[in-house]
């Protein structure tokens, strides 16, 4: 079980029990940060899993396609199939991905524009205003509605990472703006 596997079940014409079989093109053409929570999913299937399979399929960490009556196919929570840790719904795993590539991008970049990073408080410093900027910009697509990063102090460091040019240490917490969920993520940069 992973947090970066979604699960996506129906119900199979002789009802003897559901099957993972659809393919969630649309569903990974969401911005990362949009839930698939009863989001209209377009399939050939026209079985269901009535009502009462969902919490069943649920607590095996299962997805599920449903028509809540109003004859739009839906998808239920959007839930990963990790089992009882976070995350626990794959919105999160898509956006923690994104950040880690936002926050990549713009130490590369800083990197290439910058002569170089030195490893001292005022390095640090540079890095932490790197990633408050990149963090900012997720902010104003609305994927999160707030967040915090920590950095370690300089004395801190492990001289064996700064040898290697390594930062770990690094805590990021954020806040998704649609659905109440916060994440937390620890960042290791390399050859800064």
């Amino acid at each position: 079980r992973s947090p970066k596997l979604f699960h996506l079940a129906y119900a199979r014409t002789n009802r003897a029990g559901c099957a993972v079989a659809v393919r969630l093109v649309r569903m990974t053409a969401l911005k990362p940060w949009i839930s698939p929570f009863w989001k209209e999913v377009v399939t050939g299937v026209d079985a269901f899993c009535v009502p009462n399979e969902g919490p069943t399929l649920e607590a095996g960490k299962e997805n599920y396609i449903t028509d809540l009556g109003d004859g739009v196919t839906r998808v239920s929570q959007g839930l990963t199939t990790k089992s009882d840790s976070s995350p626990k719904f794959i919105d999160i795993t898509r956006t923690k991905y994104y950040i880690a590539l936002i926050l990549q991008n713009a130490i590369a970049s800083y990197r290439i524009a910058t002569e170089k990073i030195p490893y001292t408080a005022a390095g640090l410093k540079f890095i932490e205003g790197e990633l408050k900027g990149a963090m900012e910009s997720v902010k104003a697509l609305g994927a999160i509605s707030d967040y915090s990063i920590t950095m370690p102090l300089i004395d801190d460091i492990d001289p064996t990472d700064i040898q290697n040019r390594k930062l770990s240490g690094v805590r990021l917490w954020g806040k998704l703006a649609g659905d109440m969920q916060e994440f937390d993520m620890d960042l290791m940069l390399e050859a800064i």
